[in-house]
């Protein structure tokens, strides 16, 4: 976490509790889940940067909404350009 040098990371937790849901069609619970997200940036050039945004890192499948796939890790790793 030096952004002198041009280098920035955060980790955060999320746990949201368990609540019922009652959307026309889509009714029932959401169980409780925690899960915990990792974001760095790293400049390397003057005006270049990579940025990796990490969202459920340690991969806990979960259902965020009834009738809601379950989702696990998801990564998305950016370049960027300023001018």
């Amino acid at each position: 976490m030096d952004a002198r040098r041009g280098f920035d990371a955060q980790w955060r937790g999320r746990r949201i509790e368990a609540f019922p849901v009652a959307a026309g069609v889509y009714t029932g619970a959401v169980k409780n889940y925690a899960v915990f997200d990792l974001n760095m940036d790293c400049r390397f050039y003057r005006r270049t940067r990579l940025a990796l945004a990490a969202q459920n890192v340690l991969n806990h499948k979960h259902r965020e909404f009834v009738g809601a796939p379950e989702i696990g890790r998801l990564l998305v790793l950016r370049l960027i350009q300023s001018f």
